[in-house]
């Protein structure tokens, strides 16, 4: 079972060729059923048709997800994902282990899961890898050193100290260096991607901590053609301890998101919440709400690439092949 290109449908060669360099095996896609058709279906992928064949959804307007297995020319397939499950907020963790032949545990599902927040291919050999490295990994440091590993790993590098040094400096490790911060800074996203920029924070002995600067697309519709910038910022400070916030601007506005590990510190935060509200939108922002929540975060990336709430697309596995 395959999905062709629908016949009187013509793309042009660098329009078709755009599509299949953003797909690759193991990439995790969501498709949309937009009409039956004879013998399948006609879908919806990245914008553009296809004939679809194989075991699809019944109803048009119905989305399924799939899993890359080749990307061609003139042809997408998919290996099927084993049928029913339920809808996971964190993706569909337990049949892509099935699917993959890889080991069940906390630990594999933690990994498949942040490689499909950054929409990175789940590969076996990718999984196999991740899970390799952490096996030195301290049981309390792991579910950190998954979240920015797997982030690190949609990033380009030079060299593979490289990589190592902006893992240390992510961890907060007492073994990190500034060549690290220096190696994030300058590591290359993958096409499509936003930049992200570092800056490290030091306020003596009142806070220290850094900011992760992320900035690219347009802000909400109607908000204005200015550019939205998301910015992350974690700080260890002695009167809450780890402090988490991540603000969102377009188009003149702001969100803030605070988290904090510990509910009396949040309780303390959300009491203050009113003064600083007014003291952003002194700075000329219309602020659109300031949200604190009692929520250990694991990394950067958690708020970076999350879809605004802190929570994940759902999914809903389906046996079908593209």
């Amino acid at each position: 079972m395959h999905y062709t290109m629908i016949n009187p449908i013509v793309l042009s060669p660098k329009a078709w060729l755009d599509l299949t360099l953003l797909l690759r095996p193991g990439q995790v896609v969501r498709l949309v059923v937009v009409e039956a058709a004879h013998d399948g279906a006609i879908v919806s992928l990245g914008g553009r048709l296809f004939r679809a064949e194989g075991e699809l959804p019944a109803r048009p307007g119905e989305a399924f997800t799939a899993l890359v297995e080749s990307a061609a020319p003139h042809e997408i397939r998919v290996r099927p994902l084993p049928a029913g499950g339920t809808r996971e907020a964190a993706g569909p963790t337990g049949d892509l282990l099935r699917a993959l032949e890889l080991p069940s545990g906390r630990e594999s599902e933690h990994v498949v899961r942040e490689l499909l927040r950054q929409r990175l291919p789940v590969a076996r050999e990718t999984v196999l890898r991740l899970l390799a490295e952490m096996r030195g990994v301290p049981e309390q440091e792991r579910a950190a050193w998954v979240s920015s590993r797997v982030w690190l790993e949609s990033l380009g590098w030079e060299r593979p100290e490289h990589l190592r040094a902006a893992l240390e400096y992510l961890l907060g490790r007492a073994s990190a260096t500034p060549e690290g911060h220096e190696a994030l800074n300058r590591a290359q996203p993958p096409t499509g991607q936003d930049p992200v920029y570092v800056l490290s924070l030091n306020g003596g002995e009142r806070f220290n901590g850094q900011v992760f600067v992320r900035r690219g697309g347009q802000g909400k519709p109607g908000a204005g053609r200015e550019t939205a910038v998301r910015l992350v910022v974690r700080l260890e400070t002695r009167s809450l301890g780890e402090v988490w916030c991540r603000l969102d601007l377009d188009g003149g506005g702001l969100a803030a998101r605070i988290c904090l590990a510990d509910e009396q510190a949040a309780e303390r935060a959300r009491a203050a919440t009113p003064n600083l509200e007014r003291l952003l939108a002194g700075t000329g922002y219309a602020v659109r709400g300031v949200a604190v929540e009692r929520r250990r975060v694991t990394g950067p990336a958690e708020l970076l690439f999350d879809g605004g709430e802190g929570k994940q697309a759902l999914y809903r596995p389906l046996d079908a092949r593209v």
